[in-house]
């Protein structure tokens, strides 16, 4: 009997599935790391968009000159449409690539010591592709020392204009994971809310920002992390 026993606790120990918090409450999600790409398609789920635009932009910092650092992007760029870089001054270049729904806008800054790069990628279709463009951006620093900084949305149509009833099944969701801090604005066309998503085991938040808008079109939810960088 005491050898089964101590079998069964050596199982459990090992158990990654099973965790116990700090009041001993079992839980089986906190020994995963809160993503945010996780975080922003379980919100478009709750409540049921038809998504119709994705966008993630990266900003780093590397210390090639602004042009050489576009020239050097657009070789390696996913859509094979090759455009001129432009500038609109001395330290100011930028260039706007696109392929049927896919568009990709880059700026390079010359500052004292390095330039400042900014890649906009949006695709506009009804699929979720926040990891396949973060998958491409990612290429383009992959063999570069930087740290870049992403800031990633998705945009979906929704069924109807009930947008306080869609404000509160959001709101439900975040709870779920943990989030605080939650705070809705009343706007003119509509809602904007923030939140702050606390990971305390991996050490890690994750700054929402969420709109609820109607227009002709149609009532549309705009949500990303960690603030919303697209008008709405």
């Amino acid at each position: 009997m005491i050898k089964k026993m101590w079998t069964i606790i050596f199982a459990i120990a090992f158990n990654s599935s099973l965790i116990f918090n700090s009041q001993g409450i079992y839980n089986s999600k906190i020994s995963s790391e809160i993503e945010e790409n996780e975080v922003l398609t379980s919100m478009a789920k709750v409540v049921d968009m038809e998504i119709c635009e994705t966008g993630v932009k990266m900003i780093y910092y590397c210390n090639d000159n602004a042009e050489s650092e576009l020239k050097s992007l657009l070789q390696i760029s996913p859509i094979k449409d090759i455009s001129n870089i432009k500038n609109d001054s001395e330290d100011i270049y930028f260039s706007n690539i696109s392929n049927y729904d896919e568009f990709i806008e880059l700026q390079g800054v010359d500052l004292k010591e390095q330039c400042k790069i900014t890649i906009n990628y949006k695709i506009l279709n009804s699929e979720n592709s926040l990891n396949k463009i973060e998958e491409y951006l990612q290429k383009y620093t992959e063999n570069k020392v930087v740290e870049a900084k992403y800031f990633k949305y998705l945009k979906g149509k929704l069924d109807s204009n009930n947008m306080d009833y869609y404000n509160d099944q959001i709101i439900k969701a975040l709870k779920k994971y943990g989030a605080t801090n939650i705070s809705s604005l009343k706007i003119s066309n509509g809602i904007t809310s923030t939140a702050v998503l606390e990971d305390k085991y991996n050490n890690k938040k994750i700054n929402l920002n969420y709109s609820i808008c109607s227009y002709e079109s149609g009532t549309y939810l705009l949500i990303g992390t960690p603030f919303l960088d697209e008008l709405y």
